[in-house]
């Protein structure tokens, strides 16, 4: 398979990200200090404002001792950044490096708080309407901006794409670590939640796989409907998340005999 290209914005808010999950300190503004550029230059090159030059790209390197490997892939970052980001129409499905910063669940109910009568596009409160830490609602929102997800504007978040989708059926740590997160909430939604508060169903049913793509395709239609319906409300006030599984349960069937 090959792997897809990444802008200049993907690849440092990347790099960023790596050194935020080793140190919740750790801030733009840091960033720009181990790069040795101004806080100013590091936020117009992460919102593609400014394109990243050879010469820079280099100064970055030694100054994050990059091996060679990572040295040459942020070379070619430099051929697939000429296009800003100001203007460009944004993609409805995310590629896996894009997909890769925004994995932790928390990512797409901050994008659904911007439908919320009340909401406030600041840390402390969507820190406490969702229950994670400050620091956590503060990446998200400024990873969610440097994907051209959403815009802040009067304290608000205005979201730029109504669909924000994970590539599909591709092998990735990101959006398993994404399923498992759901799994776990789902879990702890089962022993908190009424029944009036939820809903869980499941089917067993028995099938020819070679049909399974076709089911595939008639959830994928389904989630499409459960998200027209959500996107027509006018009064919302609540974020749900909606899973659905389906797996064999039982042990392939032996061969049958051509005899």
């Amino acid at each position: 398979m090959t792997r897809k290209k990444i802008n200049q914005q993907v690849w440092l808010l990347n790099k960023l990200t790596e050194r935020c999950a080793r140190n919740p300190s750790y801030s733009l503004r840091s960033f720009a200090k181990t790069l040795d550029i101004s806080p100013a230059l590091l936020s117009l090159l992460m919102n593609g404002k400014r394109p990243l030059t050879r010469k820079t790209a280099l100064k970055f390197s030694k100054k994050l001792a990059l091996s060679q490997i990572e040295c040459d892939e942020l070379l070619s970052v430099i051929d697939n950044s000429k296009q800003t980001l100001k203007g460009s129409k944004v993609e409805k499905y995310l590629n896996i490096d894009e997909f890769h910063l925004i994995a932790d669940w928390y990512h797409y109910a901050i994008l659904c708080l911007a439908d919320i009568i009340d909401q406030q596009a600041d840390p402390g409160w969507i820190s406490q309407r969702l229950g994670i830490t400050k620091a956590e609602a503060r990446l998200g929102l400024e990873r969610l901006t440097r994907l051209n997800l959403i815009d802040i504007k009067n304290n608000k978040i205005l979201r730029k794409q109504r669909v924000v989708s994970s590539p599909r059926d591709v092998p990735s740590s990101a959006i398993r670590k994404h399923h498992y997160q759901n799994l776990r909430q789902a879990e702890e939604a089962l022993e908190t939640l009424t029944v009036d508060q939820r809903y869980f169903g499941s089917s067993t049913f028995c099938f020819d796989e070679q049909d399974l793509e076709k089911v595939k395709d008639a959830f994928r239609k389904f989630q499409d409907e459960i998200s027209c319906i959500a996107n027509k409300g006018k009064n919302k006030r609540r974020i749900f998340t909606m899973a659905m599984q389906m797996f064999p349960i039982d042990k392939s069937p032996p061969e049958e005999s051509k005899a």
